[in-house]
Protein backbone atom coordinates (compact mmCIF):
# COMPACT_ATOMS: atom_id res chain seq x y z
CA UNK A 1 0.00 0.00 0.00
CA UNK A 2 3.08 2.60 0.58
CA UNK A 3 4.55 1.56 -2.27
CA UNK A 4 1.36 2.40 -4.25
CA UNK A 5 1.50 5.35 -2.34
CA UNK A 6 4.69 6.86 -2.65
CA UNK A 7 4.82 6.04 -6.48
CA UNK A 8 2.09 7.96 -6.84
CA UNK A 9 3.66 11.09 -5.12
CA UNK A 10 6.71 10.63 -6.96
CA UNK A 11 4.50 11.20 -10.52
CA UNK A 12 3.81 14.55 -9.78
CA UNK A 13 7.58 15.25 -9.06
CA UNK A 14 9.13 14.50 -12.09
CA UNK A 15 12.86 15.43 -10.60
CA UNK A 16 12.63 12.99 -8.00
CA UNK A 17 12.77 10.09 -10.73
CA UNK A 18 16.09 7.86 -10.14
CA UNK A 19 15.77 7.23 -14.38
CA UNK A 20 16.33 11.21 -15.23
CA UNK A 21 19.68 12.22 -13.18
CA UNK A 22 20.42 14.87 -16.16
CA UNK A 23 18.50 15.57 -19.84
CA UNK A 24 20.29 17.30 -23.03
CA UNK A 25 19.18 20.95 -21.52
CA UNK A 26 21.58 20.17 -18.49
CA UNK A 27 24.48 20.21 -21.11
CA UNK A 28 23.14 22.89 -23.34
CA UNK A 29 23.44 24.97 -20.43
CA UNK A 30 26.82 24.54 -19.50
CA UNK A 31 27.96 24.77 -23.10
CA UNK A 32 25.74 28.10 -23.55
CA UNK A 33 27.99 29.19 -20.10
CA UNK A 34 31.21 28.50 -21.09
CA UNK A 35 31.04 30.05 -24.04
CA UNK A 36 29.73 32.96 -22.43
CA UNK A 37 32.38 32.82 -20.02
CA UNK A 38 36.12 32.71 -19.92
CA UNK A 39 38.09 29.85 -21.07
CA UNK A 40 41.24 31.69 -20.80
CA UNK A 41 43.72 28.72 -18.87
CA UNK A 42 44.28 25.23 -18.85
CA UNK A 43 42.67 24.76 -15.38
CA UNK A 44 39.11 26.45 -16.47
CA UNK A 45 39.25 24.55 -19.70
CA UNK A 46 39.70 21.16 -17.42
CA UNK A 47 36.80 22.36 -15.42
CA UNK A 48 34.49 22.73 -18.46
CA UNK A 49 36.07 19.00 -19.96
CA UNK A 50 35.41 17.42 -16.74
CA UNK A 51 31.59 18.73 -16.18
CA UNK A 52 30.73 18.31 -19.87
CA UNK A 53 32.17 14.26 -20.11
CA UNK A 54 30.12 14.25 -16.57
CA UNK A 55 26.88 14.74 -17.63
CA UNK A 56 27.37 13.68 -21.86
CA UNK A 57 28.42 9.93 -20.30
CA UNK A 58 25.36 9.37 -18.17
CA UNK A 59 23.54 10.74 -21.87
CA UNK A 60 25.51 8.41 -23.82
CA UNK A 61 25.06 5.64 -21.61
CA UNK A 62 21.26 6.32 -21.21
CA UNK A 63 20.27 6.69 -25.26
CA UNK A 64 19.50 10.70 -24.54
CA UNK A 65 22.42 11.69 -26.87
CA UNK A 66 24.44 10.82 -30.56
CA UNK A 67 28.07 10.56 -30.30
CA UNK A 68 28.21 13.29 -32.97
CA UNK A 69 25.72 15.32 -31.09
CA UNK A 70 28.15 15.07 -27.66
CA UNK A 71 31.29 16.32 -30.44
CA UNK A 72 29.58 19.05 -31.59
CA UNK A 73 28.09 20.71 -28.43
CA UNK A 74 31.45 20.35 -27.01
CA UNK A 75 33.07 22.56 -29.74
CA UNK A 76 30.35 25.08 -29.12
CA UNK A 77 31.37 25.82 -25.82
CA UNK A 78 34.67 27.04 -26.67
CA UNK A 79 34.78 31.02 -27.62
CA UNK A 80 35.81 31.31 -30.93
CA UNK A 81 38.91 32.77 -30.50
CA UNK A 82 40.42 29.65 -28.76
CA UNK A 83 38.79 27.68 -30.99
CA UNK A 84 41.07 29.27 -33.98
CA UNK A 85 43.71 27.82 -32.57
CA UNK A 86 42.83 24.85 -31.60
CA UNK A 87 41.89 23.97 -34.49
CA UNK A 88 44.87 24.84 -36.29
CA UNK A 89 46.92 22.78 -33.57
CA UNK A 90 44.79 19.68 -34.52
CA UNK A 91 45.03 20.10 -38.47
CA UNK A 92 48.82 20.24 -37.48
CA UNK A 93 48.29 17.03 -35.41
CA UNK A 94 45.83 14.88 -37.46
CA UNK A 95 46.45 15.54 -40.85
CA UNK A 96 43.86 12.70 -42.13
CA UNK A 97 40.84 13.95 -40.13
CA UNK A 98 38.02 14.57 -42.65
CA UNK A 99 37.26 17.88 -42.53
CA UNK A 100 33.44 17.11 -42.29
CA UNK A 101 33.48 15.14 -39.33
CA UNK A 102 33.77 16.80 -36.19
CA UNK A 103 36.51 15.83 -33.53
CA UNK A 104 36.58 13.87 -30.16
CA UNK A 105 35.91 15.59 -27.13
CA UNK A 106 39.35 13.96 -25.77
CA UNK A 107 41.11 14.95 -29.16
CA UNK A 108 39.86 18.91 -28.70
CA UNK A 109 40.93 18.48 -25.00
CA UNK A 110 44.24 17.43 -25.93
CA UNK A 111 44.57 20.73 -28.67
CA UNK A 112 43.77 22.84 -25.90
CA UNK A 113 45.97 21.44 -23.28
CA UNK A 114 48.59 22.54 -26.17
CA UNK A 115 47.45 25.83 -26.91
CA UNK A 116 47.55 26.96 -23.00
CA UNK A 117 50.65 25.57 -22.19
CA UNK A 118 52.14 27.41 -19.82
CA UNK A 119 48.71 28.97 -18.46
CA UNK A 120 47.25 28.83 -15.09
CA UNK A 121 46.41 25.13 -13.99
CA UNK A 122 44.30 25.70 -10.83
CA UNK A 123 40.52 24.63 -11.15
CA UNK A 124 37.62 26.60 -9.69
CA UNK A 125 35.98 23.59 -7.34
CA UNK A 126 32.91 23.66 -6.00
CA UNK A 127 31.66 21.86 -2.62
CA UNK A 128 30.44 18.83 -4.48
CA UNK A 129 33.58 18.80 -6.51
CA UNK A 130 32.52 20.15 -9.95
CA UNK A 131 33.36 23.99 -11.56
CA UNK A 132 31.20 26.09 -14.18
CA UNK A 133 28.00 24.69 -13.84
CA UNK A 134 25.88 23.59 -10.41
CA UNK A 135 23.98 20.25 -11.17
CA UNK A 136 22.93 18.02 -9.14
CA UNK A 137 24.76 15.23 -8.04
CA UNK A 138 22.61 11.45 -8.66
CA UNK A 139 20.21 11.10 -6.69
CA UNK A 140 20.56 8.97 -3.73
CA UNK A 141 18.18 5.80 -2.67
CA UNK A 142 15.07 6.79 -1.03
CA UNK A 143 14.36 5.12 2.37
CA UNK A 144 10.68 4.98 3.95
CA UNK A 145 10.72 8.08 5.81
CA UNK A 146 7.88 8.55 8.21
CA UNK A 147 4.30 9.52 6.76
CA UNK A 148 3.74 13.20 8.65
CA UNK A 149 7.59 13.96 7.72
CA UNK A 150 6.31 12.66 3.92
CA UNK A 151 3.05 14.75 4.40
CA UNK A 152 5.02 18.01 5.54
CA UNK A 153 7.64 17.75 2.87
CA UNK A 154 5.26 17.43 0.21
CA UNK A 155 3.36 20.12 1.77
CA UNK A 156 6.48 21.87 1.58
CA UNK A 157 7.22 21.31 -1.99
CA UNK A 158 3.74 22.43 -3.20
CA UNK A 159 4.15 25.63 -1.75
CA UNK A 160 7.26 26.67 -2.99
CA UNK A 161 6.42 25.83 -6.07
CA UNK A 162 3.40 27.65 -6.26
CA UNK A 163 5.44 30.63 -4.80
CA UNK A 164 7.88 30.35 -8.02
CA UNK A 165 5.18 30.09 -10.04
CA UNK A 166 3.45 33.03 -8.85
CA UNK A 167 6.72 35.29 -9.35
CA UNK A 168 7.41 33.87 -12.68
CA UNK A 169 3.87 35.16 -14.05
CA UNK A 170 4.57 38.22 -12.02
CA UNK A 171 7.88 39.11 -13.68
CA UNK A 172 6.97 37.46 -17.29
CA UNK A 173 7.47 40.59 -19.09
CA UNK A 174 11.22 41.07 -18.34
CA UNK A 175 12.79 38.12 -17.49
CA UNK A 176 13.31 36.45 -20.19
CA UNK A 177 14.92 39.54 -22.09
CA UNK A 178 17.45 39.59 -18.62
CA UNK A 179 17.97 35.65 -18.62
CA UNK A 180 19.31 35.61 -22.47
CA UNK A 181 20.72 39.80 -22.40
CA UNK A 182 24.30 38.39 -22.58
CA UNK A 183 23.56 35.20 -24.12
CA UNK A 184 25.11 34.29 -28.11
CA UNK A 185 22.40 32.25 -30.48
CA UNK A 186 24.27 29.28 -31.81
CA UNK A 187 22.08 29.47 -34.15
CA UNK A 188 22.68 32.70 -35.70
CA UNK A 189 25.87 33.75 -33.99
CA UNK A 190 23.24 36.98 -32.63
CA UNK A 191 23.22 37.94 -29.31
CA UNK A 192 20.07 38.33 -26.69
CA UNK A 193 18.41 35.29 -27.18
CA UNK A 194 19.22 31.31 -27.36
CA UNK A 195 18.07 28.71 -29.64
CA UNK A 196 15.19 28.37 -27.52
CA UNK A 197 11.19 28.21 -28.87
CA UNK A 198 10.37 31.65 -30.70
CA UNK A 199 13.01 33.70 -29.55
CA UNK A 200 15.29 32.93 -32.53
CA UNK A 201 13.79 34.78 -35.83
CA UNK A 202 16.07 33.13 -38.34
CA UNK A 203 15.53 29.92 -37.16
CA UNK A 204 11.70 30.34 -36.73
CA UNK A 205 11.98 31.39 -40.72
CA UNK A 206 13.91 29.00 -41.73
CA UNK A 207 11.14 26.72 -40.39
CA UNK A 208 8.47 28.58 -42.31
CA UNK A 209 10.55 28.19 -45.31
CA UNK A 210 10.94 24.81 -44.64
CA UNK A 211 14.39 24.16 -44.73
CA UNK A 212 14.45 22.91 -41.07
CA UNK A 213 11.52 21.34 -38.80
CA UNK A 214 11.65 20.15 -35.30
CA UNK A 215 11.18 16.43 -35.05
CA UNK A 216 8.98 14.61 -31.57
CA UNK A 217 12.09 15.71 -28.82
CA UNK A 218 12.03 19.40 -30.17
CA UNK A 219 15.56 19.53 -31.94
CA UNK A 220 15.94 20.71 -35.07
CA UNK A 221 16.89 18.05 -37.95
CA UNK A 222 16.90 18.08 -41.99
CA UNK A 223 13.67 17.77 -43.78
CA UNK A 224 14.48 14.38 -43.61
CA UNK A 225 14.51 13.83 -39.97
CA UNK A 226 18.55 13.65 -39.99
CA UNK A 227 20.84 15.17 -37.76
CA UNK A 228 22.30 18.19 -38.91
CA UNK A 229 25.99 17.54 -40.95
CA UNK A 230 28.88 19.61 -39.72
CA UNK A 231 31.02 21.16 -42.82
CA UNK A 232 34.40 22.24 -41.78
CA UNK A 233 35.04 26.02 -41.21
CA UNK A 234 31.00 26.72 -40.22
CA UNK A 235 30.12 26.40 -36.50
CA UNK A 236 26.68 28.05 -36.94
CA UNK A 237 23.81 25.91 -37.16
CA UNK A 238 22.22 28.17 -39.88
CA UNK A 239 25.68 28.21 -42.02
CA UNK A 240 25.32 24.70 -41.65
CA UNK A 241 21.84 24.35 -43.13
CA UNK A 242 22.11 26.50 -45.95
CA UNK A 243 25.53 24.56 -46.82
CA UNK A 244 23.50 21.27 -47.00
CA UNK A 245 20.67 22.64 -49.07
CA UNK A 246 23.33 24.34 -51.43
CA UNK A 247 24.95 20.71 -51.95
CA UNK A 248 20.97 19.09 -51.63
CA UNK A 249 18.74 21.04 -53.87
CA UNK A 250 14.56 20.70 -53.31
CA UNK A 251 14.89 19.71 -50.22
CA UNK A 252 12.29 21.73 -49.10
CA UNK A 253 9.25 20.29 -47.00
CA UNK A 254 6.05 21.48 -48.21
CA UNK A 255 2.33 20.95 -47.41
CA UNK A 256 3.72 21.52 -43.30
CA UNK A 257 0.58 21.75 -41.09
CA UNK A 258 -0.57 24.89 -39.54
CA UNK A 259 -3.73 25.95 -36.82
CA UNK A 260 -4.36 28.09 -39.89
CA UNK A 261 -5.79 26.32 -43.35
CA UNK A 262 -4.21 28.82 -45.59
CA UNK A 263 -0.75 29.91 -43.79
CA UNK A 264 0.58 33.16 -44.60
CA UNK A 265 4.85 32.84 -44.20
CA UNK A 266 5.27 36.86 -44.82
CA UNK A 267 2.94 37.01 -41.57
CA UNK A 268 4.38 34.65 -39.63
CA UNK A 269 7.82 36.00 -39.92
CA UNK A 270 6.30 39.78 -39.10
CA UNK A 271 4.65 38.39 -36.37
CA UNK A 272 8.27 37.02 -34.72
CA UNK A 273 10.47 39.84 -36.01
CA UNK A 274 7.59 42.16 -33.89
CA UNK A 275 8.26 40.09 -30.91
CA UNK A 276 12.14 39.88 -31.12
CA UNK A 277 12.00 43.81 -31.50
CA UNK A 278 10.08 43.94 -28.16
CA UNK A 279 12.54 41.92 -26.61
CA UNK A 280 15.60 44.18 -27.94
CA UNK A 281 13.86 47.11 -26.47
CA UNK A 282 13.43 45.06 -23.19
CA UNK A 283 17.04 44.22 -23.03
CA UNK A 284 17.80 47.97 -23.68
CA UNK A 285 15.11 49.40 -21.04
CA UNK A 286 16.59 46.91 -18.56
Amino acid sequence: MYQEWKAAVLRLYPGADASACYNLGDLERLVNQTFNSSLATLGRFSDYYRDFQHIARWLLANGKLYRNEERCLFQQGIPTSLWSKIIRCLEITLPDHHPEDPYEVDQVFEGAKWVLKGTDTSTTKTSNGTGGIHTSPPPTPLHAPKQETLELATTTAIVSALERLEALLTNSSAQPCQQFANSTCHFCGETGHIMVWGTCIKLEQMILQGKVRRNAEGKIVLPSGAMIPNYFGKRLYMERIEEWHWLNPGQIITGRLSSNANPDPEQAVMQQSLIHEVMQQDVVMS
